[in-house]
Parts: C-alpha cells; structure tokens; sequence
C-alpha cells in the first residue's frame, strides 16, 4: 500500500478522516476484506497461520447485526477494524465481542450512524 489506508480502502481521504486521526491511528499492517454490506450472525472461522492478526472488515454501505448472533471472538485476530465507507454500523445486542487485544469502528460518510447495543470485553 502506497499512502494513507483511507485513500486505499475508501477510494480517497476525507476531511473527517483527516480531522478523526484514521491514518494515524491505524498504521500497521493487516488483512482486509471490502463488501457492498455486511451482516454479522455468529462467530467467524478464521485462520492467520503464517499470515496476519489484525483485520479490517469494511462495507461500503453498512454493518449490521443479526440472529443467531452470539459471542464473537474473530479467534487468532488481535485487532479489528469495522469501518463503512457511507453507512452505519448498528449492531445490537445478539451479538458480543470477546477476546480482542483491540477493537475500532469507523462509521464514515454522510450516512454513517454508529450505534453500538452489544457487549464488548477486549483483553491485554
């Protein structure tokens, strides 16, 4: 990657982004993953043998929640991202989170609300 995360994963750096400390806040490396939108309904698989441990899951449109739900841990991630490009991200309380050494959410855009019902414990 060849400048701020923000021009690489948004398409370009807003004022806000700027103004927030984005960049600056998320500098090192990572794995990311970009959809139209995202629904969070259960505890993801993931394996980082030999590969990453910080992830960033962004959507373009949102991040919401849904059921089963349930405590997710993103096992063998340490840092997550849940950031929109022009969404919010409005997660309720059938979901949790467990387990992370660091936890970020970024609602970005004109249409971006965070809204945050569900648990969240981090570990050190």
């Amino acid at each position: 990657m060849d400048g701020p995360l923000s021009a690489f994963i948004f398409g370009s750096t807003s004022a806000f982004d700027t103004a927030s400390g984005f960049d600056t806040q998320l500098n090192g490396s990572g794995a990311g993953f970009k959809f139209n939108s995202l629904l969070l309904t259960g505890n993801p698989t993931i394996s980082t043998t030999g590969g990453e441990v910080n992830l960033g899951l962004i959507a373009i449109n949102g991040i919401t929640s849904g059921a089963p739900g349930g405590m997710l841990t993103f096992a063998g991630i340490r840092g997550l991202l849940l950031a929109t490009q022009n969404g919010p991200i409005i997660l309720g309380p059938e979901i949790s989170f467990s387990g992370l050494h660091d936890i970020n959410f970024y609602a970005r855009g004109a249409n971006s609300i965070l809204a945050l019902a569900c648990d969240i414990s981090a570990s050190n």
